[in-house]
């Protein structure tokens, strides 16, 4: 049996004399008297916060040998609050297992009727125990063909032995049942589950024994164990739109529950359905935890191992197309996520349509991320941090983890070089070599087409076509080359100590090949001519021309 503590007349209240901690075990009371004597219990503060303890020695104003949190959480209280002998969840318990206790644990047929009122009727059937160490053991509910419309609702409540069962599992049938024992239950579901008889308990579906004539509702203890696992059966009738048929009352008498047998088909585990769950565990606490893969709609709206989940703008009290990033970082709580997909980029804040993704870490910094919803499906991310001039950092692209090329990934730094594929990413399409130049960040190779649009603009004939590659360290430490399409020649451009480029020259060829026309220019200062048609008049110079025929 488990202990039950006398009560007090009116619950008189007393307050908290002087602060304690959440480990502390003795407490002082303006008024120790208006307390049951010791052991008993009392209920520190008010409302769904409150602690129940249970304290084994009083004296005075001082209570102590107390236990902390033995229902709600043990947490520290201040000078004044309220502390009283209320009637407890503990209390409520004990009074329910102490009488299922009570209740005959051989006899198959209970004798517990009870007519609550024209309506409904209720049934005690007993406390069954286990057979000991069988993979699979039932026990059914069996009674006698009437006519009836409404649920019932049937109660298994586990108890202690080898292992703890604790707790109810109710499942209700709602139809009608008739008296050729056929019957239109069109629903049937769990409406009460504690965790520790999920695993252990099920009850099956409602059906019709033609051998025996009764209906039949099996009951399955699913988990191995010793002899002696207390189960006990309750089965409550509620008839829909009028006084309980007095056929029905008469089944509910005769109903019997059976002895437990070996059965080794298993029956389907519960599953609990409820339109809505409250929990009231403190902000941050984890107050359930799902085994499940399957997806629970909406579960987004509570907390996730501390983290609260977001997934709308609505959520926050933002209308979507007018958010800012300043408006959702203040609405967000610390330790939350928001995800919501947007088809526009509303005023430049996206990049594109796609989902947006806010981790808020603190009370002064986020890590905000882009899903862009483009072929490419680009990833951009950018830190905000409330404390900072600018909050927003401006939306950064990430590469890809695999090695893969990112298309226009030449936006972003590679080891602290920046890539440029198209002119237009710092001048103008006919800009000429120094305002390219310009506008180049240092550490910074900027690669562009050469065509008939640009090639004058940037001194070379109007012939020349082919990809010009331009590497800058600083503006004098420049380095321009041209792989001209058009002759088959490379050629570059030097650049003075101020970042201004002179002329194109040809580029030697490190193979040692001959690059047509190559003798234009000097070898180690020497200038080069090969024939006597060759233009004469260049000085420190040699002249060499084929022998006559």
């Amino acid at each position: 049996m488990i202990t039950m503590y006398p009560a007090i007349a009116n619950s008189p209240i007393t307050e908290v004399s002087t602060a304690i901690t959440a480990s502390q075990t003795s407490i002082t009371l303006l008024n120790g008297a208006v307390l049951p004597a010791a052991p008993n219990l009392a209920v520190i503060g008010q409302g769904e916060n409150a602690e129940t303890i249970l304290y084994t020695s009083k004296s005075g104003n001082t209570i102590s040998g107390v236990t902390r949190g033995l229902q709600g959480s043990a947490q520290s209280w201040a000078i004044g609050t309220k502390v009283a002998r209320n009637y407890t969840a503990y209390d409520h318990e004990a009074f329910r297992q102490n009488i299922m206790d009570s209740l005959p644990k051989e006899n198959p047929v209970a004798t517990g009727m009870f007519n609550l009122d024209q309506r409904i009727f209720e049934k005690y059937l007993g406390t069954k125990l286990t057979i000991g160490n069988s993979p699979k053991q039932k026990m059914n509910i069996e009674f006698p063909v009437a006519y009836f419309n409404g649920y019932l609702d049937v109660t298994v409540s586990g108890g202690f032995n080898t292992i703890d069962i604790s707790g109810n599992l109710t499942k209700r049938f709602y139809g009608t049942l008739t008296v050729n024992g056929s019957n239109t239950f069109s629903d049937e579901k769990y409406i009460e589950a504690s965790s520790r008889t999920i695993p252990h308990i099920r009850i099956g579906s409602l059906r019709f024994d033609s051998e025996k004539s009764k209906f039949i509702i099996p009951i399955e203890f699913a988990t191995n164990t010793n002899p002696d696992q207390r189960v006990s059966v309750k089965v409550t009738a509620f008839n829909s739109t009028q006084n309980v048929p007095a056929d029905f009352e008469t089944a509910m008498k005769a109903m019997t529950l059976t002895e437990f047998y070996a059965d080794s088909t298993a029956l389907p585990a519960p599953q609990v359905r409820v339109d809505s769950v409250h929990f009231a565990a403190a902000q941050g606490t984890p107050s359930a935890t799902s085994i499940s893969t399957t997806v629970m709609p909406n579960w987004n709206s509570g907390l996730h191992n501390g983290w609260k989940r977001y997934n709308a703008f609505s959520e926050l009290g933002i209308t979507q197309g007018s958010e800012t990033f300043d408006a959702i970082f203040n609405a967000m709580e610390p330790l939350s996520i928001l995800v919501v997909y947007t088809s526009s980029t509303v005023g430049g804040l996206y990049p594109a349509a796609g989902h947006l993704i806010v981790e808020k870490l603190g009370t002064t910094v986020a890590w905000f991320y882009f899903l862009e919803n483009t072929p490419n499906e680009f990833t951009l991310k950018s830190r905000y941090n409330s404390t900072a001039t600018i909050k927003f950092g401006g939306w950064k692209r990430e590469p890809y983890a695999n090695g893969s090329v990112q298309t226009s990934l030449n936006a972003e730094l590679h080891n602290g070089w920046r890539n440029y594929n198209a002119l237009t990413e710092v001048a103008a399409a006919n800009a000429n070599l120094a305002t390219i130049i310009a506008a180049m960040a240092d550490k910074s190779i900027m690669r562009f087409n050469v065509n008939a649009d640009n090639n004058v603009n940037i001194g070379l004939a109007a012939t020349d076509y082919g990809i010009i590659e331009i590497r800058k360290w600083t503006i004098n430490r420049v380095t321009v080359i041209l792989d001209n399409m058009y002759t088959g020649k490379l050629m570059h451009n030097p650049i003075n100590t101020s970042g201004v480029p002179t002329s194109w020259k040809l580029h030697p060829v490190s193979d040692g090949t001959l690059q047509a026309n190559l003798n234009a220019e000097r070898t180690n200062g020497i200038k080069t001519y090969n024939s006597l048609t060759t233009p004469v008049g260049a000085t420190n110079g040699d002249l060499w021309f084929p022998p006559p025929s």
